[in-house]
């Protein structure tokens, strides 16, 4: 019994299937939708339901159109841009964002000090023409030379100070300068002592001119007990050797204690 139930629905479905489709091309369907056509294809569009069509971004925008204008030219507008693009027509740059505040202050430069003197040991200083304490007849000879009479301790300290480097000592024979020499030789300086006569033979005269030629014993002071013995070598220097005249070789001897 119920396998003959089951065989009269599906006969009664397949004449159902069969009416339809010959129903399909006789006559219109009633319905609002119609139904999809046989065999498939695309469905006609809904109208009232999804709203307007959606607008294009990439047309580009109406110009107003007065009576008796002309058209623009072409190429007067730029064209649309592409989508996805920042850069539309008739939308303003934006700015850029304000930088953010540094923490950087500028300061002005710091003014310089006083300036700072640096001390400085200076050299010994060449021997001044001025009149020092302590040497009676105090003459300078030439830059580098200088005569006199005997210097005390003072005159002493001042040839020192002064940068001599040698002391010349004439005297006579039967003289002693040892005490002189000691003193000389306890500020640094070099002690030489030089018999001559009251004339000056020729041998005395060569040493003596020898001994002021003497660069390495420059600078040189020359004194003796007097002036009578250093003053006639001295007048024998300025003749022979500056070749000065004899009044102004005498002249000058003289300012060295010769009479």
């Amino acid at each position: 019994m119920t396998l003959r139930w089951m065989h009269l629905l599906l006969l009664a479905g397949s004449l159902l299937t069969l009416s339809g489709c010959q129903a399909c091309g006789r006559k219109k369907c009633c319905q609002p939708v119609p139904p999809p056509p046989c065999g498939g294809g695309p469905l006609p569009p809904r109208i009232g339901t999804a709203g307007p069509p959606p607008v294009s971004l990439t047309a580009p925008p109406a110009q107003p159109t007065f009576p008796g204008a002309a058209p623009p030219p072409p190429g007067a507008f730029p064209p649309s841009p592409p989508p996805n693009s920042a850069n539309y027509y008739g939308v303003p740059p934006q700015s850029p964002a304000p930088a953010a505040p540094s923490d950087v202050r500028l300061t002005p430069p710091e003014t310089a000090g006083p300036a700072v003197t640096e001390n400085r040991v200076s050299p010994s200083p060449s021997p001044s023409p001025l009149l020092p304490v302590g040497i009676p007849q105090f003459y300078q000879v030439q830059p580098r030379l200088a005569g006199g009479l005997k210097p005390d301790g003072e005159g002493l300290d001042w040839l020192r100070a002064n940068g001599y480097q040698t002391v010349l000592h004439v005297r006579a024979f039967d003289e002693d300068d040892s005490a002189e020499q000691r003193e000389v030789e306890r500020r640094g300086m070099k002690f030489i002592s030089m018999i001559s006569d009251r004339v000056p033979t020729q041998v005395q005269m060569e040493a003596f001119n020898r001994l002021l030629q003497d660069s390495a014993a420059q600078p040189l002071f020359v004194y003796d007990r007097d002036g009578m013995l250093a003053g006639g070598l001295w007048y024998q220097y300025f003749r022979q050797v500056l070749g000065l005249s004899e009044d102004e070789a005498r002249t000058r001897a003289t300012r060295l204690g010769w009479k």
